[in-house]
């Protein structure tokens, strides 16, 4: 699956890349033409057979990849963290502060 995605999956630079070689490849047949007179039938098929058919195989296998791995595949479920347990500070425990305050209370009475 892995080289067929590698191959087959279209990217936008992938497609960039595919124009460009079509594009230098119609030119190439078209000099080729104007200097030997006569047509080059390994570049008219690159041009006009094997670039189109990989193009619309490519297109196919990125549409099928897109339907099934994004629209028909369970979203990945998060694994919650366990939650901590939060300690109650017990009330009745005294500070030095609550302290003090007693004992100024107690010396004011």
């Amino acid at each position: 699956m892995k080289l067929l995605k590698s191959l087959f999956l279209l990217n936008v630079r992938k497609l960039l890349w595919i124009i460009l070689v079509w594009v230098v490849l119609v030119v190439l047949h078209n000099i080729i033409f104007l200097l030997l007179g006569n047509e080059e039938f390994l570049v008219f098929m690159f041009i006009f057979i094997i670039i189109p058919l990989y193009l619309i195989i490519s297109f196919i296998f990125s549409l099928i990849y897109l339907i099934i791995f994004f629209f028909l595949s369970k979203p990945k479920r998060i694994v919650e963290r366990p939650k901590k347990e939060v300690v109650k500070k017990n009330k009745t425990k005294k500070t030095k502060r609550t302290k003090v305050k007693k004992e100024r209370k107690k010396k004011k009475k």
